[in-house]
């Protein structure tokens, strides 16, 4: 949502030269709402300009909080029905994470809950379960930070691992051999 912090720091970047595509990957806000913002701010410094106009009463639009329309329709497809489903299913998956561990390989994807869902009878779109999934998982983006290291300063070797989850609390686990996947390391300055 857009506040107006956010709107000054556009109405900032834009001025400096910065395109609208940069300024929406920067910000996270779509280009139509950098231009939006823009153009209004461009509409109101052109009424500043103008002889006999109301300085105040301009410069009180300029930085009034911008105003969101609601919608207001109701949901029809998705139900409270749908949603206790979701529910159950996104607890089941988490009970499944802590048991096998959180890079188990038998994580539902959304089109299979998607598919689920539309076995068992109800009438939901592809679109609106991924998006009640991501509201329903709410879990923090991992981030990847590249790191560089000197030629032979580190190796990294991988060992495979895999859980089933076999039902009723058994849990297999097979460790491949040395020869397959995994992970290793040896930091050479150390050996010293």
């Amino acid at each position: 949502m857009l506040c107006m912090l956010d709107k000054g720091r556009i109405i900032g970047l834009k001025q400096s030269g910065m395109s609208n595509r940069e300024i929406s990957r920067q910000t996270g806000y779509d280009r139509e709402t950098v231009s939006k913002v823009w153009s209004e701010y461009c509409a109101l410094a052109g009424e500043l300009g103008k002889e006999g106009a109301d300085l105040k009463a301009i410069q009180e639009r300029m930085t009034e909080t911008p105003k969101h329309t609601q919608r207001a329709g109701v949901r029809r497809k998705y139900t409270e029905e749908i949603d206790g489903r979701l529910q159950e299913i996104v607890e089941w998956e988490q009970k499944k994470s802590v048991r096998l561990g959180e890079g188990h390989k038998q994580k539902l994807s959304n089109s299979q809950i998607h598919e689920t869902l539309v076995a068992e009878g109800f009438e939901i779109s592809r679109a609106t379960v991924n998006i009640e999934l991501a509201r329903l998982r709410k879990r923090a983006k991992k981030v990847f930070i590249r790191q560089e290291y000197e030629l032979g300063d580190r190796l990294e070797y991988d060992f495979g691992e895999v859980k089933l989850d076999c039902g009723e609390g058994c849990i297999a686990q097979s460790k491949n051999p040395p020869s397959l996947a995994g992970r290793y390391s040896l930091i050479s300055r150390h050996w010293a």
